[in-house]
């Protein structure tokens, strides 16, 4: 079996892999009309790249539609929600629908930075199971100065 890349600068410009589609026999099913269209894929991860060619809508823009972030400043770990006070809870969470909130963390080199791409790219790129489907982007990752990161579970439970 081989391997899928593991960040989002290894997805192809039509989304996931070819072969992925295929050995899943999801090119039967688009071939039927079933490519996700009317349908919200949501990725709960560590944001998506809304502005890769993956999720190109149709007539311009892209097909990642709503944005969040929840995350959690403790000890050494900061949440990268952008204005995460305007909600009010001092918790580290952007308000639901706030622009770039379901973004990656910027300035990453670090190949989990690109995980959230990436597995949107496999779930609803252009060339992925599918590829109509309008996307939500969650980031719910808080980072170290160093680059490391973690999910809390609390904020993984406000996410769901």
């Amino acid at each position: 079996m081989r391997a899928l890349p593991s960040t989002a600068s290894s997805l192809t410009e039509s989304g996931t892999p070819a072969a992925s589609v295929a050995s899943t026999r999801m090119t039967q099913a688009h071939a039927l009309g079933f490519a996700g269209a009317g349908a919200t894929v949501v990725i709960i991860d560590t944001g998506v790249q809304k502005d890769h060619p993956a999720f190109a809508a149709e007539g311009g823009g892209s097909r990642v539609k709503l944005e969040a972030c929840f995350g959690t400043t403790s000890g050494e770990f900061k949440s990268i929600c952008p204005n995460a006070a305007a909600d009010g809870d001092g918790a580290g969470d952007s308000p639901v629908g706030e622009a770039g909130s379901g973004a990656p963390r910027d300035g990453c080199s670090s190949g989990v930075c690109g995980h959230g791409t990436h597995v949107a790219g496999i779930a609803a790129g252009a060339s992925g199971m599918a590829p109509k489907a309008e996307i939500a982007s969650v980031q719910l990752f808080s980072y170290t100065d160093a680059g490391l990161a973690t999910a809390f579970v609390g904020d993984l439970t406000n996410a769901l």
